[in-house]
This record gives structure tokens, sequence and C-alpha cells, in this order.
């Protein structure tokens, strides 16, 4: 079972870094899309959206805060952006060295059957 596993990892994983330009232009209009807010975890955004349908105010500068969120917003979005051109590159060992793509679904798969990683699902 492993095998097949990883050699499809080890595929896909080739095909993304052979990509990597056109997902990471792909991934830097998401960024920049104005109808996608980075600074709201799912639950906050459907609170905000009932809050909103009960009391619609057509003024939008009644939120002083609103600058201030969108920058923190915009700064986890190029964090995010940026971890995953590192990821793409291969580096995911923390010695700071890149990995083949074989080394990093190693590493992966490793990683993913770790009982530490594994305990903080449940």
């Amino acid at each position: 079972c492993e095998g097949t596993y990883r050699r499809s990892c080890e595929e896909v994983l080739r095909v993304l870094r052979d990509n990597t330009l056109p997902v990471m232009t792909i991934l830097e209009v998401v960024i920049h899309d104005p109808l996608y807010k980075w600074s709201l975890s799912p639950q906050q955004a459907r609170l905000k959206q009932s809050s909103a349908a009960k009391d619609f105010s057509p003024n939008p500068t009644n939120n002083p805060k609103q600058p201030q969120q969108q920058s923190f917003g915009k700064d986890a979005a190029e964090r995010t952006l940026t971890r995953i051109k590192c990821k793409l590159q291969g580096f995911e060992d923390p010695t700071g060295e890149a990995l083949g793509v074989e080394g990093q679904v190693d590493y992966l798969i490793n990683e993913a059957r770790s009982p530490t990683n594994l305990c903080k699902i449940f």
C-alpha cells in the first residue's frame, strides 16, 4: 500500500515543482482577491455575516479596525505564500537544507506517522 501511495506522492510533488511558477501565480491572485478575507476564521466570517444580515448598514466606515485587520490578513497571506514556495522548493527539513522529491515525501510521510503529530488530531 505504501509503495503506491509513496510513488503517487512523489509524482504529484514532481508535477507541482515543475509547475511552481503557475501555482504561485494562482495563489498570488487569491491573496489580492478583495472578496477573500485572510484575517477571519470561518467561524468569525459566519458570525460577521449573520450580524451584518441583522443590521445592514450602507455606511462601510462604521468599523475603525478594518484597515488594521486588513493589514494583518495581508501579512498572514504573505507568510502563507512564502511557506508554500519554500515547500515547493523542498525546504521541509529543520536543518534548512532543500530535500529532493523522494526525501521530502519520506519526511512528510514520517511526520504524518509521528505519534506526537497523531496525538494532535485528537
